[in-house]
């Protein structure tokens, strides 16, 4: 995408990762999303930790490393949502797994 390109508007993602190699599916996800037509990566804040919540009943899990990057696209809210799901299915995420589970990749649209 070229900023001459289509109007592009900014976006801002939350990305996490609390299993397996976490630093590692953070920089991925950050690459992969500056990779994908029609998406540039145009600012990221620093990876920080912080501690998994649980609900009642659910084992303990290990801390989140956590990002957040601002991004310029001209991909509509569900085209990026759509590829945010496809990066943590890539990731190894399974989506069919109780709410609030470990995940290799956690990918949120904060704003658009």
């Amino acid at each position: 995408m070229k900023k001459s390109d289509a109007e592009a508007t900014t976006a801002y993602v939350g990305i996490g990762s609390n299993l397996g190699d976490r630093a590692k599916f953070v920089s991925q996800a950050i690459a992969s999303l500056n990779a994908t037509e029609g998406v540039i990566v145009t600012a990221c804040s620093p990876v920080y930790e912080s501690e998994a919540l649980v609900l009642d009943g659910q084992p303990p899990q290990g801390d989140f490393l956590n990002a957040v990057v601002e991004v310029l696209t001209t991909l509509a809210p569900r085209g990026l949502l759509d590829r945010c799901r496809q990066l943590e299915q890539i990731a190894g995420r399974a989506h069919e797994r109780p709410r609030w589970s470990p995940r290799t990749l956690d990918l949120d649209i904060l704003a658009f």
